[in-house]
Order: structure tokens, then C-alpha cells, then sequence
């Protein structure tokens, strides 16, 4: 029996039902006899010819992985560059002497002339405190033999908190005011525009006095002023001469202006 042979060569695109088809046969029933031409003649390779095969592509995963080194990378070098240089103090730097640095002139000019004064710092790695107390006394002394007329002191006291590791901004509203008020009483908190981030008034009633609490980026400051009243009773009919209480609300702009000032001086 003779079995029908194979088709030769490769079928052209489209043509694969003809090119299944059995090869034509002789009277005798064999196969033509082959006559070179066609395909796969000519010692044809298959493939040659063909436009040769672009560059392998990367595979996804390589580009993933690059991306999350390059990231690392770079989120590492901003860390050391933290690390190096510490966060952006705006400028602010510890007061040595925060007397100095703190001239209150609008307070003087209202209160008289600087009388005793005395300041502190402590420096650390994570924070720097500075603190003054200033007494702004009557400027005129009164004489010999003169008759004594009532007056006004001032205590000053003046803080100034530089942080440098943790950023005070998220509990700075909290902590404006004081646990135990002096009479008992909430003291009033106004927010008042002024220099720096966020500024409040806090007039506390039990003190007679005001406070300015200020805070810049990652300084904070602080400016109360506390009143005395000196009374004169007159010897002979017994009769009390008081002074004027201060109102203080009225004290606000002097101590936004003298706290501006005391910012630049800390701030160089």
C-alpha cells in the first residue's frame, strides 16, 4: 500500500486549506518527480531574511525594583541631610542675656525707667530656655521734703523657648493659659494680629496684669506684665489718692511693639 506523502515546504499565509491538499500524481499513481523549485529550494533557511529581532525587553518586575531602590535612595539622603543639618530653626538662636536683648521701649515710655533686672538661660540639646524680670518704676524721684504723689510699678517678665528637636505647634493653643488662675477665675484669650505665626492676649483679672504669648515656627514667647499700685494717704485728713487702674486691653499695642522688637534682637 502506498501511503500519500507529506506536503513540502511551508504553506504561504492564507493558503493553509490548499497547501493541506495531496501533492497531483503521475498515470502510474507516484508523485511527480521533485524539480528543485518551490518551496524550501535552493538550500532556503527558513528565517533568513526575516528583520532581525529587536532588543529583549525588561521585564516589569526590574522596572519596579529600580524605582523602589531609587526611592530608598533618595528618601535615605534626605534623612542624612535632616540628620546633618537639624530643622529649620527660621533663624533663631539662644539669647545669652534676654535683659539685653528685651528693651521694652514702649513699656517704659509708659511705666518709667528700668529699675532691677536679673535673666537666666539654660542651653540643651533638645532645647534652649531663656528667662528675664525687669521692675519699670515711676521716672520721676521725687525729692527732698516733696509731697508723695501715687504711682505705678511694672514687673516685666519676659520668656523665650527655642525648640529644636520636636515642633511646638501642635500643642501650643493648649497651653496658653494656666491650670490654677490666680483669683480662681478663667483668664480672657484674645487672639490679637501681631508678629509672629499665632499671638494671644491673656488678661488675667487675679494678677492685674496682661500677657502676650507669641509663637514663630519653633520659638516661643512669652511678655506679662504684672501692676502695682502705690496709694498716698494724706496724714492729716486721712484721705487716700489712688492712681488710675491700668486697662489691660490698652497695654496690647505696646507689648506687640516691644515684642516684635525683642524677636528681631533674638533672631540677629
Amino acid at each position: 500500500m502506498i501511503s500519500e506523502p507529506e506536503p513540502v515546504g511551508w504553506p504561504d499565509d492564507g493558503d493553509a486549506e490548499r497547501s493541506a491538499l495531496p501533492a497531483p500524481r503521475t498515470e502510474s499513481g507516484t508523485p511527480p518527480p521533485y524539480d528543485g523549485e518551490g518551496p524550501g529550494s535552493g538550500g532556503e533557511t527558513i528565517g533568513a531574511g526575516a528583520p532581525p529581532a529587536g532588543p529583549a525587553r525588561r521585564r516589569p518586575w526590574l522596572w519596579a525594583l529600580g524605582g523602589a531602590v531609587a526611592a530608598s535612595a533618595v528618601w535615605a539622603g534626605g534623612l542624612y541631610a535632616y540628620a546633618r543639618t537639624g530643622p529649620d530653626l527660621g533663624g533663631y538662636a539662644i539669647s545669652r542675656d534676654l535683659c539685653l536683648d528685651a528693651e521694652l521701649p514702649a513699656l517704659t515710655e509708659r511705666f518709667g525707667r528700668r529699675g532691677d533686672a536679673g535673666s537666666g538661660v539654660d542651653e540643651r540639646p533638645s532645647v534652649d530656655r531663656a528667662v528675664c524680670r525687669i521692675t519699670l518704676m515711676p521716672a520721676e524721684e521725687r525729692e527732698a521734703g516733696q509731697e508723695p504723689v501715687p504711682s505705678t510699678y511694672a514687673t516685666v517678665e519676659v520668656g523665650y523657648t527655642l525648640h529644636k528637636k520636636t515642633d511646638p505647634a501642635p500643642e501650643f493653643d493648649a497651653r496658653i493659659t494656666d491650670l490654677v488662675p490666680a483669683d480662681g477665675a478663667r483668664p480672657e484669650v484674645r487672639r490679637v494680629p501681631g508678629p509672629g505665626e499665632r499671638a494671644y492676649l491673656i488678661i488675667d483679672s487675679g494678677l492685674d496684669g496682661v500677657r502676650l504669648k507669641v509663637l514663630d515656627g519653633r520659638a516661643e514667647f512669652t511678655l506679662e506684665v504684672s501692676t502695682l499700685r502705690l496709694n498716698v494717704v494724706d496724714p492729716t485728713s486721712g484721705e487716700s489718692r489712688e492712681t488710675e487702674p491700668l486697662d489691660p486691653a490698652g497695654m496690647a499695642p505696646d507689648l506687640v511693639t516691644d515684642m516684635a522688637e525683642l524677636m528681631a534682637a533674638v533672631k540677629g
